[in-house]
């Protein structure tokens, strides 16, 4: 039986300022050939990306404790308990990605929230199966207005838990 291991390359761009990437790519033990790899470009990505130049640079053994798995992921994917997780970029400008799970179906409100607690934005206001899902601010209020500069809160509610989170928008 073949025991498998974590194996780590990481792009690097070291003549320019772009965003380097890591990939962890965990594969069976001496039954590697190739890898490849396909970037996909998802609602994350802002800006421009470019796909032509990608390359392994380097491909070295990664110690198994250093990879971290999503604890509140089962196998299937459907997530064992109520999450919300950071968003990402922060800070952010112009835009910023919410993800958050769900256990079971429930009725979801996800909410933006200035720092002196007025409500800006709701992002969310349904039922949702169980899963993972994430939504994108725009930084926009309720009105399509752009709001100014500073720490916001996010919110999501359901039944049976209220979760924050803490975010900073820099123009």
């Amino acid at each position: 039986m073949d025991v498998a291991h974590t194996s780590r390359f990481t792009l690097k761009d070291t003549s320019s300022n772009w965003t380097q990437y890591q990939v962890i790519i965990e594969v069976p033990e001496n039954n590697v050939t190739a890898i490849s790899v396909r970037p996909r470009a998802y609602p994350l990505w802002t800006g421009v990306s470019y796909y032509d130049d990608f390359a392994l640079n380097a491909l070295d053994p990664a110690i198994a404790t250093s990879v971290e798995k999503d604890p509140t992921l089962i196998a299937g994917g459907v997530p064992l308990e109520f999450a919300l997780l950071q968003n990402y970029p922060n800070p952010f400008n112009p835009s910023t990605t919410i993800v958050y799970h769900l256990p079971v179906r429930s009725a979801v409100t996800l909410q933006i929230f200035n720092i002196v607690g007025q409500k800006v934005a709701t992002l969310v206001e349904q039922e949702q199966n169980a899963g993972s899902w994430s939504v994108q601010w725009d930084a926009r209020n309720n009105t399509g207005e752009r709001v100014s500069s500073g720490i916001y809160f996010y919110r999501l509610s359901t039944s049976t838990v209220i979760l924050t989170g803490k975010m900073l928008l820099l123009k």
